[in-house]
């Protein structure tokens, strides 16, 4: 799954805002590819974690078989997470 980095990036070291995913649905996507925080996981994911999103954070997202690692954007009035880097290591089991 190949996605687009937004802007000019630094991809160096990445620390996403959340130390648990937040559950995402890679198949819900806007025009411009950017996946959607609008699902019934999503939002109890963010609810549960008792994350206030922000333009520009970096979050940790996964669909429980693919973790990435997005930044957060606000695109027509909707909350959307670009996936920018594949996380190698399983956070939940600490696994590669």
């Amino acid at each position: 799954m190949q996605f687009a980095v937004p802007g000019e990036m630094n991809l160096g070291t990445l620390t996403p805002a959340n130390t648990s995913p937040i559950d995402v649905d890679y198949n819900h996507m806007d025009e411009e590819g950017g996946i959607l925080l609008d699902t019934a996981g999503a939002v109890a994911s963010i609810k549960k974690l008792a994350l206030a999103l922000e333009e520009g954070q970096l979050m940790w997202i996964s669909d429980l078989e693919l973790d990435y690692i997005a930044v957060i954007i606000k695109r027509r009035d909707a909350w959307v997470a670009v996936p920018i880097k594949a996380t190698r290591t399983d956070k939940r089991s600490g696994t590669k």
